[in-house]
């Protein structure tokens, strides 16, 4: 399926593709598309017998997050900068959620507020769960910057 443009709470969502093939009882599905001037891909493969193994990644580029929050907030958004990126891998049986593995990868954050406020994470952040928490593996993930 193609979706060439979508508008979406007042943001625009381009060049949608999605693939779902359906066979020896096995389901994939690849996503890519274009928001927010970034883009975003998705691949998934789920067993649809026993325990429902499932492998899914979504991975991103760049993602200003300025747009975002004008969206939401659109009072405060002229004065706010701001980019991050994604990395998600999802791994194990659906059945059993306790047995499901994570991991989230932010490799850069950046955000700022006005010409007085910059944070940016001084190293990735990177989330990992396979029992249902979700440890932050990074104990000093972000610094104040100077302007």
């Amino acid at each position: 399926m193609r979706i060439p443009q979508l508008e979406f709470q007042r943001q625009t969502i381009k060049q949608i593709q999605l693939q779902i093939n359906l066979a020896n009882r096995v389901a994939t599905a690849n996503l890519t598309s274009e928001a927010v001037n970034s883009s975003i891909r998705a691949n998934a493969r789920v067993e649809l017998t026993g325990q429902y193994i499932a492998d899914a990644t979504i991975d991103t580029q760049a993602i200003p997050l300025q747009p975002l929050l004008a969206a939401y907030a659109p009072a405060q958004a002229a004065e706010f900068s701001g980019e991050t990126e994604l990395h998600v891998i999802l791994h194990g049986p659906l059945k059993n959620k306790k047995m499901l593995e994570a991991h989230v990868s932010i490799p850069n954050l950046k955000l700022g507020y006005g010409s007085n406020i910059q944070l940016a994470a001084v190293a990735p952040i990177r989330l990992t769960t396979k029992t249902g928490s979700l440890p932050c593996n990074n104990r000093r993930s972000v610094e104040q910057r100077p302007t």
